[in-house]
C-alpha cells in the first residue's frame, strides 16, 4: 500500500532527523567560522562519520543492548527489593 509506505518513510524520517539532531549541532559549527575551509570541511566530515558509526552500531546491537539494559534493570529491582527499599 503506498500511503502505509510513505507514512513509514516519513515516520523514519523524522526519527533520522531528531537522532542526528543537526540543529544541535549548529553550534560546533559556529566555533568552526574562523578556521580554514578545509578545517570546517573536515569537522563535518568527522562529525557524520561519527553519527552514522553511533547509528550503525545500534542498528547492528540495538536489540541485544535493549535486552541487557532490561536485565540489568531487572536485577537492580529485585536487589532493591532484597534490600528493603
Amino acid at each position: 500500500d503506498a500511503v502505509m509506505a510513505w507514512r513509514t518513510f516519513g515516520q523514519s524520517f523524522v526519527t533520522l532527523l531528531v537522532i542526528l539532531d543537526p540543529l544541535g549541532n549548529v553550534p560546533l559549527f559556529a566555533l568552526t567560522r574562523h578556521d580554514e575551509p578545509r578545517a570546517r570541511h573536515r569537522a563535518a566530515y568527522v562529525a557524520i562519520l561519527v553519527a552514522g558509526v553511533i547509528l550503525a552500531t545500534f542498528a547492528a546491537f540495538g536489540l541485544l543492548l535493549a535486552a541487557i539494559a532490561v536485565e540489568l534493570v531487572a536485577d537492580a529491582a529485585m536487589r532493591w527489593r532484597r534490600a528493603g527499599f
